[in-house]
Order: structure tokens, then C-alpha cells, then sequence
């Protein structure tokens, strides 16, 4: 991977290197036990609540992060790594429109598919091509969430979610991620009970992975054979 540690002469530290490979996943009972994984890097509670919208106001404004983009596309530069240019939060809440304006792309999901429960259109993006393109450090890894709902033969909405990520840490981000889209599945299902009138009911979680890796200082011979089958 482009990440593979190199030393002063532009050699690799690492004996072997990163792995890499586009992953198709689905969990059919994503809130089966046990749900938390047994490697996590991060506080999964913090996490949540920054899916959740807790961080959004560290984000930098988007009319700065247009200015910013503007000149780093007129210099041939890039945007400085000491600002906090998105958060998946804000890009799904308060996704920036031509106009000035932001609009919530949960809400409006949740709204299409309480209107026409078999709509494909409920779907979000997080990409801002204006601004991201620019960005020294990375871009979203999420990229789009997609809710699709089917009648089952009680009657009731089975809600099912798809998300697509340019790329991922296997190791160190996969697990939190799943915990943390889960979540957001969850509560837009109790969302879009609220605002159908009708029961609805957890289907499956899927996702597909441009590039789903694991860096060569993260696995050992040991890790290797028991949990990646390498």
C-alpha cells in the first residue's frame, strides 16, 4: 500500500508487504451477540457519538474549506493538514448544496422511504469533490449509505442498509466502523417507524470495500494464522 513504511533511503522497513484487496461484506444479523469486537482502537462510545454529530462543530466552515480549496486549486497546492475539514456526521446532516445552503441526507431518506417504502433513491453521499480533491491528509473513506426497505408477510418494513467505502483499515478501523454504522441503522429505522406509522424491523448490513487493506506492522506470523488466514 502507499503506506508501507520506507525508511531514509526510500527502502521498506517491513519484511512483508501491506495486503490489499476489494471486499464485498454482508452481516445478515448485525445485532447478534457478541456485537463488539474484540479488537478495537478506538473508545466505541466515542465513536458512536461522533457518528453521532458530537465533533461537527470542530469541523472548519464550509465557506472557508471553498476558499481554502479555491486557492490550494489556483497554486497547485493543497489544503493545510492543520484543519478538521469533515466529519461523516456533517457530510450526511449538513451536506453543503449550490445555493449556500446544507441539507440533512438522513432525513431526507428516511422521509423517501416513509412516502414509498420500495423507492431506490434513499440514498447519501459524503463526497465534496470541490474540497476534497484538495485535502492534504485523506478523504472520506465512507462514500454513500444506501437504505432499501421490503414488506415481509407480517406486514412490516424489514430495513436493510448498504454502505461504500473508497478505503479501510481492516484491522485497526473495519470493526469500530461496523459498531458505529450499525448504530446509525438502528436509529434510522426507529426513525422511519416514526414517520410511517408502520412496525419496521432490522434486516441486513452490506457493504462494499474499494479497498479494504491491512498494513505490514499490524499483523505478525501469530495474528497472521489465527485471525487472517494468511
Amino acid at each position: 500500500t502507499v503506506y508501507d513504511r520506507k525508511n531514509s533511503q526510500g527502502d521498506y522497513v517491513d519484511k512483508k508487504p501491506g495486503r490489499d484487496a476489494r471486499v464485498l461484506v454482508e452481516i445478515t444479523n448485525p445485532f447478534s451477540r457478541p456485537r463488539f469486537p474484540a479488537i478495537s482502537y478506538c473508545e466505541i462510545g466515542k465513536y458512536i457519538a461522533e457518528i453521532r454529530g458530537v465533533k461537527d462543530h470542530l469541523v472548519t466552515p464550509y465557506d472557508e474549506l471553498f476558499r481554502l480549496a479555491a486557492e490550494a486549486r489556483a497554486k497547485g497546492t493543497k489544503i493545510t493538514a492543520d484543519i478538521w475539514p469533515y466529519t461523516y456526521s456533517k457530510r450526511l446532516t449538513a451536506y453543503p448544496t449550490h445555493y449556500g445552503g446544507t441539507i440533512n441526507q438522513l432525513e431526507a431518506m428516511v422521509d423517501m422511504l416513509a412516502k414509498s417504502p420500495i423507492t431506490r433513491r434513499a440514498i447519501a453521499i459524503t463526497a465534496v469533490p470541490d474540497i476534497d480533491l484538495y485535502l492534504t491528509e485523506d478523504q472520506p473513506c465512507l462514500r454513500e449509505i444506501q437504505f432499501r426497505a421490503i414488506e415481509d408477510d407480517q406486514g412490516r418494513l424489514v430495513l436493510n442498509m448498504f454502505t461504500r467505502w473508497r478505503s479501510r483499515d481492516g484491522y485497526k478501523a473495519w470493526p469500530d466502523n461496523v459498531i458505529a454504522m450499525t448504530h446509525l441503522f438502528a436509529k434510522s429505522a426507529l426513525d422511519l417507524q416514526r414517520k410511517s406509522g408502520r412496525a419496521v424491523v432490522l434486516g441486513t448490513y452490506s457493504e462494499e470495500n474499494g479497498s479494504l487493506h491491512i498494513y505490514p506492522q499490524d499483523y505478525s506470523k501469530e495474528l497472521s494464522k489465527k485471525y487472517l488466514g494468511l
